[in-house]
């Protein structure tokens, strides 16, 4: 979310965003690519994290997701579904 210059966000909606590229509602590069925007924002010192006691599952999450389409192959990506599931059990 935006305010203002800054962005919010939240460990649920990392988790909501994981769930959307494993039941296919969007596709892992639109997830790779909406979590570069949220790491630039971090980058830039524009983020907040709500809370900011999450601020390390949720950073954990927004680079495992810009990485989500990184391919091992030209037909299959580096981290199938299962590990995808995995990860989405440690946040």
């Amino acid at each position: 979310m935006k305010n203002g210059n800054r962005m919010t966000i939240e460990l649920e909606s990392i988790k909501s965003k994981i769930s959307d590229v494993l039941n296919s509602k969007i596709s892992r590069e639109a997830a790779s690519n909406w979590a570069t925007k949220i790491r630039k924002a971090g980058d830039d010192r524009a983020l907040e994290y709500v809370p900011t006691s999450d601020e390390e599952k949720i950073w954990k999450g927004i680079i495992y997701i810009e990485g989500i389409d990184t391919k091992d192959s030209p037909d299959s990506y580096l981290h199938n579904n299962h590990d995808i599931e995995d990860f989405l059990h440690t946040l």
